[in-house]
């Protein structure tokens, strides 16, 4: 009977020095776990883990008697590449940067240092400033145009069809901060009344991808949880016999739905103040109030309409917004360049509304999965494992994926989101 958590293996962990000028392979010094993250919140990728430091330590092939973080020596911004490759034949493969590194526990001549890292472009964006002002063109373009031509990425870019164009003025802010506050401005092509995108990178490059985008993708993987521990599901379970490798090894529900927080930030709806600087004081616009109702998204994870619980519907205006009016100038007479009247409201609810159900799970490694990812997860009922939870099965998108390695076995952590209960 085949393991559905088999062991994965570092065939490379190799520090290069920041002047290029040595090398340090450490891949059998990896003393704890390690954790790879991608995260559709996030730019940037990372990883953390444990080192032991015996002082043995092979550098550009020779044997020093020292460790590595004398030899190098270590001061955080050193390469790294990592090769980790699992009994599927999937690969992990990592380019990245030391983020940060210290010395948790020292005993005789073993070392013990705690490594986070990070991806390259990490350090560029934060070195680097956008000071002209990006063309009224379509906004995935400009943020093509920022990875390209300001944070010199050659990191592969791929980006949902937007709707919205506007110019917008860097203010000498870092790249990733730049694109960071376009993303909720922005609306999709096909849906031009559902603002907010999401920017962030996995080991395939960065991604500029819409709600709908990522909704309409197509499913990735299916996972089943039986409610039995076995390497193989019995077959007189409602699933069949399954793959072990398609097995959820458990699952923790982190949230179902939160009006309180909700209403807080704006879920239902929100009324938006506009400041025009060529007038006196705050011009509240008749049409500056939008709620759920008014929210026009086409796609759903499940099949329930995204709305309040029937009690709430006095909570549509819960989020009052004060903004000031983005003219080509400051007079009337010129055309507006941003109209903040839906988009400051819609963001919130679609960025809400994503999160209305909220998985963890666990599930043998699968390296093919990213952030960003969708996937079906089939969850037996609690007591009753012959029958599916309607409330906890379905499609879900995968908002965060950790992929796990141990001495002994390797996992993929997930954290599933999707807009509606019910599949």
């Amino acid at each position: 009977m085949a393991s559905a958590t088999e062991r994965s293996f570092i065939n490379k962990f190799l520090l290069t020095s920041a002047d290029g000028e040595r090398q340090v392979d450490i891949s059998a010094g990896v003393a704890g776990d390690f954790y790879f993250y991608e995260d559709i919140f996030s730019p940037v990728m990372t990883a953390k883990t444990l080192m032991l430091d015996t002082g043995r330590t092979r550098i550009d092939g020779d044997k020093y008697n020292e460790s590595f973080m004398s030899a190098l020596p270590l001061k955080t911004g050193e390469n790294v590449e990592i090769i980790i490759e699992n009994q599927r034949n999937q690969t992990l493969n990592l380019s990245l940067k030391v983020f940060e590194a210290s010395q948790v526990f020292q005993q005789d001549d073993k070392n013990l240092v705690f490594f986070n890292f990070i991806s390259p472009d990490h350090f560029k964006s934060e070195s680097t400033r956008v000071y002209r002002k990006l063309p009224a063109q379509n906004t995935t373009e400009n943020i093509r145009s920022i990875l390209v031509d300001d944070l010199k990425s050659d990191v592969e870019f791929r980006g949902s069809p937007s709707s919205s164009a506007f110019s917008y003025q860097g203010n000498s802010r870092k790249p990733f901060t730049v694109i960071m506050d376009i993303a909720p401005r922005t609306s999709s092509e096909e849906n031009g009344r559902s603002a907010g995108f999401f920017f962030y990178q996995t080991r395939e490059g960065y991604n500029f991808r819409s709600v709908k985008d990522l909704i309409d993708q197509p499913i990735t993987e299916t996972y089943t949880y039986g409610g039995t521990a076995d390497d193989v599901y019995e077959p007189k379970t409602p699933f069949g016999r399954q793959d072990p490798q398609k097995r959820i090894l458990k699952y923790r529900q982190v949230q179902t739905d939160n009006l309180n927080s909700k209403s807080m930030f704006g879920a239902f709806g929100g009324k938006r103040f506009n400041f025009k600087p060529s007038s006196d004081g705050l011009d509240p616009d008749a049409n500056s109030t939008f709620d759920y109702e008014d929210f026009d998204a086409t796609s759903f994870f499940g099949n329930a309409t995204y709305e309040p619980p029937a009690d709430a519907t006095d909570l549509k205006f819960t989020r009052q917004y004060i903004s000031i009016q983005d003219m080509q100038g400051l007079t009337d007479r010129l055309n507006v360049n941003f109209d903040h009247s839906i988009f400051d409201v819609q963001g919130p609810i679609t960025y809400n509304s994503i999160f209305s159900q909220i998985l963890n799970i666990t599930v043998p490694q699968n390296l093919n999965l990213h952030a960003g990812n969708t996937i079906v997860v089939n969850i037996s009922k609690a007591g009753c494992q012959f029958e599916y939870d309607e409330k906890l099965s379905g499609k879900y998108l995968i908002k965060e994926v950790c992929h796990h390695v141990t001495n002994s076995r390797s996992y993929s952590h997930l954290l599933i989101v999707r807009d509606t209960l019910g599949s």
